[in-house]
């Protein structure tokens, strides 16, 4: 059904662009580029914004993602437009981290019919367990799961040190990036090696269960999900004065298949252009984050099963 490969897209997705879109990747570059035009080299680059991310113990951020899909299962067409809309804050000093979204779909789903959703999304960190809340959705009603925190996942989660490593394993041109957020940056424009990101993804730890996901179909390999993707760009600004991260922009696209997912007894692919925009801003000013008294009653997601959806 044009049902099953959505939602084995969308989760993909989901795992894609929490943990490679917000970069957590590990180390690779030489960094002996010579920083096109913005009169710094790629290693002092590289080694001033990795120095500033231990630094960066407060922040807040904005996000917006769209993603555009169209495809055809079992003989049939469809499509969807999503809009993300988020804001959050981070205290890295104590490891926690909110994040509220607004998530906007509209499908074509065929025969079945057409479908709109809109819902209310929000993700915690608090004492080293992450709660998501997931609004009313394709079926599924709202509600709040928990999961303890492997040890080394905050480092998986933590925005700017995330936007910082992707630096470590891509090829940089440095350029001068005007005035971003009130800062005049430095814009680096990234050509990640896809297979070093997805293997270094797929090592990271808890990465599947920090997300309460496994990070790929069953059988599925990195060198398989780097296939898929057919365009992948990254531009990000930094502070010159503290090399903090100001924004990041992402651009990819990815051609996606029933059998790549795993989806048993269908025939069908998707076509997705996903853009992502973030911003960064009041680094080490004062936050508090206070989780809601509503997910004190969170299920656990071991008790669930694990279910993905694939």
């Amino acid at each position: 059904m044009i049902r099953n490969i959505i939602l084995a897209g969308l989760s993909l997705v989901l795992v894609l662009m929490l943990s490679i879109g917000l970069f957590g990747c590990g180390d690779g570059g030489d960094g002996n580029g010579n920083g096109g035009s913005g009169k710094i080299s790629d290693t002092e680059m590289i080694e001033k914004a990795i120095a500033a991310s231990d630094d960066a113990e407060t922040y807040k951020f904005d996000m917006n993602m769209a993603m555009e899909m169209s495809g055809e299962s079992m003989g049939e067409n469809f499509s969807m437009d999503m809009t993300i809309d988020g804001d959050g804050l981070a205290d890295s000093v104590n490891q926690e981290m909110q994040m509220d979204m607004d998530v906007s779909m509209k499908m074509d789903m065929g025969t079945m019919g057409d479908m709109d959703v809109d819902a209310e999304m929000a993700t915690y960190i608090v004492d080293n367990v992450m709660y998501m809340k997931t609004g009313e959705m394709m079926g599924m009603p709202e509600q709040w799961m928990k999961m303890e925190m492997p040890l080394g996942t905050w480092e998986s989660q933590d925005m700017v040190s995330q936007q910082t490593e992707l630096l470590e394993s891509a090829e940089l041109e440095i350029s001068d990036g005007g005035n971003v957020n009130g800062a005049s940056c430095y814009k680096v424009k990234m050509t990640p090696d896809m297979l070093e990101l997805f293997n270094s993804l797929m090592s990271q730890p808890g990465m599947g269960e920090g997300l309460g996901v496994d990070p790929l179909p069953e059988g599925m390999d990195a060198s398989e999900l780097a296939d898929m993707i057919k365009d992948f760009s990254v531009t990000q600004w930094y502070a010159k004065d503290t090399f903090f991260p100001m924004k990041a922009e992402i651009e990819m696209e990815m051609v996606i298949t029933a059998e790549d997912m795993g989806v048993p007894g269908e025939e069908g692919s998707m076509d997705m252009n996903i853009s992502m925009t973030m911003n960064f801003k009041d680094y080490n000013k004062s936050v508090s984050i206070k989780l809601p008294s509503e997910a004190n009653e969170a299920m656990d997601m071991m008790d669930m099963g694990g279910d993905t959806g694939w």
